[in-house]
């Protein structure tokens, strides 16, 4: 049964967790109506869309890591590959493929 991600800003916007591997997560954010960026495609805008990768990053990280510890985001870029479906999900899954002792790096 998915969860909700705290009650900070990422459970404000519903993220889910989905699954997980050794280093990677996979989050849900869900569609809602007062997410949407443009009212006529009823999609999801981009800020949430950038939330819910900057979120899967650090657990994956911290997945990695195996322990928690305080991280900060230095560099995110989204690129996106395809717009969401009216009215669809967003499923984002963030892999850590190096950790060095003062920096992580995440692909997603």
């Amino acid at each position: 049964v998915p969860f909700l991600i705290g009650q900070s800003h990422n459970g404000w916007l519903g993220l889910t967790y989905r699954d997980r591997g050794p280093d990677w997560v996979e989050l849900e954010l869900p569609w809602r109506a007062d997410l949407v960026g443009e009212e006529t495609r009823e999609v999801l805008a981009s800020g949430p869309i950038v939330s819910l990768m900057d979120m899967a990053s650090g657990l994956a990280i911290w997945t990695r890591m195996g322990r928690f510890t305080p991280i900060a985001t230095l560099d995110l870029r989204v690129d996106y590959t395809r717009p969401t479906l009216p009215r669809g999900s967003v499923f984002g899954r963030a892999t850590c493929y190096r950790t060095s002792r003062s920096a992580a790096f995440v692909h997603g």
